[in-house]
């Protein structure tokens, strides 16, 4: 009985361990013994097998059993084989593509502490295949995966920094003015909404949307000179948007006027 756990124990080593393993050769003896201990559950066994399938070291190419044999270790918590089946999904290798799967077997590699589980996820996040892009959350898996050693997860990591600071340009400062600008460019409706509780002559009303009108294609004139034109970038610049909220403060200062020199007396008869 010792013997044979010696034995078993000396041919994982030899396969696990061999410098040259991919390159080499195996006796039918060591192929009997990995698919005898894949079968019998070993999620070692059923990794490495899933490996040779998909590799085609020592038996034919397969995916289709690639993809089965990664499955049944991924399943068995093998982060490795977790890692290995959400790049067969997000490949379409052996199964049917499928990001969101991808998504999802790349995530529990990920939490395992899978390195290239990270990176893979890290991608998937950034591009937002198969989950919704989210460039704060990629760059957290970069971070981990650099942290370990995965290699090219430092190069994303500068890359995804690089991105961000391009996207604002002069800033995070520009998303505040961004929240501000949404939130003034409502001002007109609530002044209108003011009519139901306000009593206003026609005139009045009239020069409200006319000034409501005229005042927004002036902000968006202002905001498009000063983007630099025609040839300017589709992105505002922190000029665009000091022009777009200037105009529209004096538009609104204009309307607040209107909508105070409209207010009757509470006491009139």
């Amino acid at each position: 009985m010792n013997g044979i756990k010696l034995s078993y124990i000396l041919t994982w080593l030899l396969l696990l361990f061999s410098v040259s393993a991919s390159a080499r050769e195996y006796t039918q003896q060591e192929l009997d013994q990995i698919f005898r201990d894949a079968k019998q559950g070993n999620h070692k066994a059923q990794a490495y097998l899933a490996s040779m399938y998909y590799n085609g070291k020592g038996l034919a190419v397969d995916h289709e059993r690639a993809a089965h044999w990664f499955l049944k270790a991924a399943k068995q918590g093998n982060a490795f084989a977790q890692d290995s089946l959400g790049r067969l999904f997000e490949r379409g290798e052996g199964v049917e593509q499928d990001f969101a799967e991808a998504v999802s077997w790349y995530r529990k590699a990920a939490d395992q502490g899978h390195s290239r589980g990270q990176l893979a996820l890290g991608i998937m996040l950034y591009r937002g295949n198969g989950v919704a892009q989210d460039f704060e959350e990629a760059e957290k898996w970069f971070r981990r995966a650099t942290d370990r050693g995965q290699p090219h997860a430092e190069e994303w990591l500068d890359f995804i920094k690089k991105k961000r600071k391009q996207s604002t340009p002069d800033g995070g400062w520009q998303e505040g003015i961004r929240i501000i600008f949404w939130l003034l460019i409502f001002f007109p409706f609530w002044g209108l909404a003011a009519f139901s509780f306000v009593s206003y002559s026609p005139w009045q009303v009239a020069a409200f949307l006319l000034v409501v009108i005229i005042g927004g294609g002036i902000s968006l004139f202002v905001a498009f000179v000063s983007n630099g034109g025609a040839g300017g970038s589709v992105q505002l610049s922190s000029s665009g948007w000091g022009g777009m909220i200037f105009s529209l403060a004096v538009e609104y200062m204009i309307l607040l006027c209107i909508i105070v020199a409209g207010k009757k007396p509470t006491n009139q008869q």
